[in-house]
């Protein structure tokens, strides 16, 4: 228990506060800053980030208000066998926006497109990525395109490689992703079935305010 301190009494008064004891003379614990959850969260500096690589969900807590930063990618398309032209890239999509919580964003992760089978067979386009807002416009990265051969690559994020040997000379189509690298397209097979394309991707990030 404390001291009693006459009335008035400076030095009684000094001596009271430093005398309490118990939880009066500790200093409460900061309360930790509020973090979303979902994907794979990591801290880099003062930013958390999510990657999510699977479909899901991002979901902000009710005391969470920040501004978020977000990449959106499709999946890579898938090459053309043989001496077909490789899969086209993921288009990929950037932004920012403010978030309030509780509100759940749902994410849709676009496969990455299957190669051609040996010996002459296209290859599948990439799919779409999709990170949907739930008072917004969602935002989509369409899937890269298709490898083909003897006619030009299907369009997409960005467009696949066509055939362009001899009497076969095919360009790819044209893309509509942004000017960044996005997930990698599947290769050519060159002599043998083709490479599958990269699966899309979700990655948000915010600031962590310091304790």
């Amino acid at each position: 228990m404390a001291p009693l301190r006459s009335l008035g009494n400076i030095f009684s008064a000094f001596d009271d506060f430093y005398a309490r004891t118990g939880k009066d003379a500790v200093t409460p614990a900061p309360i930790p800053d509020v973090t979303a959850t979902g994907g794979t969260k990591s801290n880099y500096g003062v930013n958390t980030i999510h990657q999510l690589k699977a479909s899901g969900s991002l979901v902000f807590p009710d005391a969470f208000n920040k501004d978020i930063f977000y990449v959106v990618i499709g999946g890579g398309g898938g090459g053309g066998a043989d001496i077909a032209g490789g899969g086209g890239a993921g288009a990929w999509r950037q932004g920012s926006m403010p978030v309030t919580g509780p509100v759940t964003f749902p994410v849709s992760i676009g496969a990455g497109g299957a190669g051609g089978p040996y010996p002459s067979n296209d290859g599948t386009a990439g799919g779409d990525t999709t990170f949907t807002i739930p008072t917004g416009t969602p935002i989509v990265s369409p899937g890269g395109g298709k490898g083909s051969r003897g006619a030009s690559g299907g369009p997409g994020g960005s467009g696949g490689g066509g055939y362009g040997r001899a009497r076969y000379n095919c360009g790819g189509s044209s893309g509509n992703g942004a000017a960044h690298t996005g997930s990698g397209g599947g290769a050519n097979g060159n002599g043998t079935a083709a490479g599958s394309g990269g699966s899309g991707l979700v990655v948000v990030r915010y600031v962590i305010e310091p304790a």
